[in-house]
């Protein structure tokens, strides 16, 4: 599928896009059905990227937050975009 093409991409190009470009590149994943696959993968995307940089370890905290937030009904958009500024933020 296309969004995971995409998960994948933007993790892998965290420190060459600016936060605006991720948070417009990633909008395809604001589906409040499939939020939870699309967050466990981009763990998985994160996790692996971990093995070149350790600062990646906070970002795989930040998604497990976000899932718990949404989980208990907090506002999906909101909290993505939370989540992706903080991500770029952590490896930029």
């Amino acid at each position: 599928k296309i969004e995971y093409a995409l998960i994948e991409k933007n993790i892998n190009n965290l420190n060459q896009i600016t936060v605006v470009d991720l948070l417009n590149e990633l909008k395809p994943l604001y589906n409040k059905e499939k939020i939870n696959n699309y967050l466990n993968y981009m763990i998985t995307c994160i996790y692996i990227k971990t093995k070149e940089d350790k600062k990646y370890l906070n970002c795989i905290k930040y998604v497990t937050e976000t899932i718990s937030k949404i989980k208990s009904n907090g506002n999906l958009d909101m909290n993505l975009d939370m989540l992706l500024i903080k991500i770029w933020e952590e490896i930029n």
